[in-house]
């Protein structure tokens, strides 16, 4: 948390030198929107790693999903701010000097707003909530008209802006008040098993047999295959061959990512045979220099661990080959190439293993994370919706937001070797897919991130209109799910055309904050928009009456 914060300020800080600076450093926006994507990282490892034990001993009083729920605002306030004051420059929103002054003023406030030090200083967020009032009495001019025709044009921007400034001051201050009066967050052991029931339920094949049987069966097959290769290669070292098939397979479950991994071990053996033997070699006999080596060499092979599995298994070779000559006395030229045959051979078992024993298909792989993916995203935003006309902790719906962001990252490993084929082979139908995908989950974050906490006040003839709006986003996921999976050839997806008429000419009103309900069903159009486009991909049909 502490790491995470210090990357939060960080981005604030870049933040506030970009809304003053009446200049658009193309340097500073890439350094920008770099530290955003970096916090977004931090912000999904830190709500993995979040356990109650852990938080109930460090901040007592405090939940892990009340916790969860406050790195996924403050995460979603720094993207929305950079997205929002980005447009605002390019509009010249922040030529009216009040807007960009009060800006800052939040920004530096949210950013001093040290809401879990155990020393915390209540009049930071005091001043915090302060700054974010003083926004929203400059929307409120700007929606009745008082301000200038010019600023009405980021009008938009500045509601996304001043919605998720409200949660996160909202969330941190509720955090201050459960580690003061020693209360725990409400119905969070319910969220979480619906949410674990969610993601658990497709793990099941089309076939019947669970992924880790699959790789059992296979292992059992490659494991055989490679002691027979093992002995007719070399009778003295046989078991390279083996370790090599269980690496390659480990963690591999398409035929895809089998030949990703084998290719990127082979080329990285090869490559560090080569220089390996060079190396050791040139200082064979210098035990002192060669030690130093062999730790250099480890903190490398540690290092590119998850950066690169081609510059590990580079650097675990010549790890071997300085092995070979501190324990052996020398190296041979033969001694490294049997490493190299063993280890293409590994490779070749497995990927063989992969394509005949159970196998299956890249493309499967990806249908399948498609359709996990809609699982998640059917409950969460027919559950948005159900919260404008029954009581449902909408904010709650953070943990699955970031199952659904773990689960999109999933789709783009799957389809890793379908992207990284020759330019003539790519498959870009599978690349726009992902694309749409990612927007849809962009979209889904912010349906959270910029849904106010009060009461909406609306006409009860627009009841009806929301229990539409979940049945035919409930339907088009559904049918969606059936195209892809092949259960289905064709059907019917419904655009929610007739019922945003409705909303939003019924929801208009001289209270400016009736108006805030077109804003929190922006995103869920631009959803459904998505779904019918991939439904009438796969062959749906648009419904005659929307």
């Amino acid at each position: 948390m502490r790491s995470y914060h210090i990357q939060a300020n960080l981005t604030f800080n870049i933040l506030i030198t970009l809304m003053e600076d009446p200049i658009n450093s193309k340097k500073r926006i890439t350094s920008l929107e770099k530290n955003v994507q970096k916090l977004g990282e931090y912000a999904q490892n830190v709500s993995g790693d979040l356990k109650e034990q852990d938080v109930e001993r460090m901040w007592p009083g405090l939940s892990a999903a009340h916790l969860s729920l406050y790195v996924f605002d403050t995460a979603m306030l720094v993207e929305t701010l950079t997205d929002s004051i980005k447009q605002l420059k390019i509009a010249e929103g922040l030529e009216i000097e009040e807007l960009k002054r009060m800006l800052v003023w939040v920004v530096k406030t949210l950013r001093d707003a040290e809401v879990l030090a155990r020393n915390y200083t209540p009049e930071h967020l005091k001043e915090a909530e302060n700054a974010a009032k003083g926004l929203r009495l400059i929307l409120m001019d700007i929606q009745m008209g008082t301000k200038e025709k010019e600023t009405r044009k980021g009008l938009y921007l500045i509601r996304r802006i001043e919605s998720i400034v409200d949660h996160v001051v909202r969330s941190a201050t509720t955090i201050q008040e459960s580690l003061v009066i020693g209360q725990r967050a409400v119905n969070e052991e319910r969220v979480n098993n619906i949410i674990d029931s969610k993601v658990t339920a497709n793990t099941l094949e089309k076939d019947g047999l669970k992924p880790t049987t699959k790789k059992a069966y296979q292992a059992i097959v490659a494991g055989i295959l490679a002691i027979l290769v093992g002995h007719w290669i070399s009778p003295v070292q046989p078991y390279w061959v083996i370790l090599t098939v269980f690496l390659v397979l480990l963690g591999t479950e398409s035929i895809g990512r089998t030949y990703i991994k084998g290719f990127q071990r082979s080329i990285g053996t090869i490559c560090g045979a080569i220089t390996g033997f060079v190396l050791a070699q040139l200082v064979s006999g210098h035990t002192e220099i060669e030690v130093v080596l062999l730790f250099i060499v480890v903190f490398f092979t540690f290092y590119f661990l998850t950066v690169s599995y081609t510059l590990m298994s580079l650097f675990i070779t010549i790890l071997i080959a300085f092995m070979y000559d501190i324990l052996l006395g020398g190296i041979s030229y033969q001694l490294l190439g049997l490493r190299v045959i063993d280890t293409i051979c590994g490779a070749l078992i497995a990927l063989a293993v992969s394509t005949f024993i159970f196998p299956t298909k890249t493309t499967d792989k990806v249908s399948q994370s498609f359709i996990d993916y809609l699982t998640l995203l059917n409950s969460f935003s027919t559950d948005y919706v159900k919260g404008f006309r029954e009581e449902v902790d909408v904010k709650s719906l953070s943990r699955s937001a970031f199952d659904m962001d773990l689960n999109l990252q999933l789709i783009k490993n799957a389809a890793q070797s379908l992207i990284q084929r020759p330019n003539s082979l790519v498959d870009h139908e599978v690349i726009r897919w992902i694309t749409v995908f990612t927007a849809m989950n962009y979209y889904a974050k912010h349906l959270v991130a910029s849904s106010y906490q009060n009461e909406f006040d609306f006409p009860e003839e627009l009841i009806a209109d929301f229990g539409k709006i979940e049945e035919k986003i409930q339907h088009n996921v559904e049918m969606l799910r059936a195209l892809i999976s092949g259960n289905k050839r064709q059907g019917v997806v419904y655009h929610l055309g007739e019922q945003r008429e409705r909303i939003e000419r019924l929801a208009i009103s001289e209270n400016v904050n009736k108006n805030d309900l077109t804003h929190h069903l922006y995103y869920v159009w631009k959803i459904n928009e998505s779904i019918v486009l991939l439904a009438l991909e796969l062959g749906a049909k648009e419904a005659s009456s929307s």
